[in-house]
């Protein structure tokens, strides 16, 4: 990081007075630093004629570091679900921001994004500073993998005489599901499984989620 910071001592200027400033040992009324932390000076002022010296007011040149750290809400989602990036950025402002998942898209040049990715995606952050420095930060959304769902008596079709009954049984990998059967589009149960009987016919569907 570099930072460039003139320092002026308010002093009439006489030609008998030497300035030196501490840290640095640096000499002259006027002097040009570049801290890499933040750092108080003061400058002594001597009259090389009487030998008297004294010491001015500190001055203190406060540096921010630059920092991201880029966090996804919520970290792992589904397939075209929103998620929203933050760049969690802190540094010398204005701040400005450049975000990319590696391919052509363009993301707005915001601290706050939302993503809508399809896949698992890392997105990464550049953020510079007034001083023109930049650090950058990146952040992975994984993607849930959907579910599979299918009727273990399936794909039928199934021949009922009424008043037999027949239970249908719903199969899935996924890790606490909830269940949806449906008959000829309508809800007709939410367990695991569905007790039919001939005087129900149609097509049978279950979706979980």
């Amino acid at each position: 990081q570099d930072y460039s910071i003139n320092i002026l001592k308010r002093e009439i200027q006489h030609p008998d007075f030497t300035y030196t400033w501490n840290p640095g040992g640096l000499s002259g009324s006027s002097v040009s630093v570049s801290p890499a932390a933040t750092t108080t000076y003061t400058a002594t002022v001597t009259n090389a004629v009487t030998g008297c010296a004294t010491n001015s007011s500190p001055v203190t040149v406060t540096i921010q570091p630059l920092s991201a750290n880029a966090t996804a809400t919520p970290p792992g989602s589904c397939a075209g679900q929103a998620v929203i990036l933050n760049a969690n950025a802190v540094g010398g402002e204005p701040l400005t921001y450049s975000w990319s998942d590696g391919s052509p898209t363009v993301y707005p040049p915001a601290a706050s994004i939302s993503v809508t990715p399809s896949a698992t995606t890392t997105y990464t952050v550049t953020v510079t500073d007034a001083c023109t420095n930049t650090t950058t930060s990146s952040v992975t959304v994984s993607i849930n993998p959907l579910p599979t769902a299918s009727i273990a008596e399936g794909p039928g079709p199934i021949t009922l005489c009424d008043p037999a009954t027949q239970v249908l049984t719903a199969v899935t990998n996924a890790a606490s599901p909830t269940y949806q059967w449906r008959l000829n589009g309508a809800t007709v149960g939410t367990n695991p499984t569905l007790t039919i009987s001939g005087a129900s016919s149609g097509s049978y569907t279950v979706i979980v989620t």
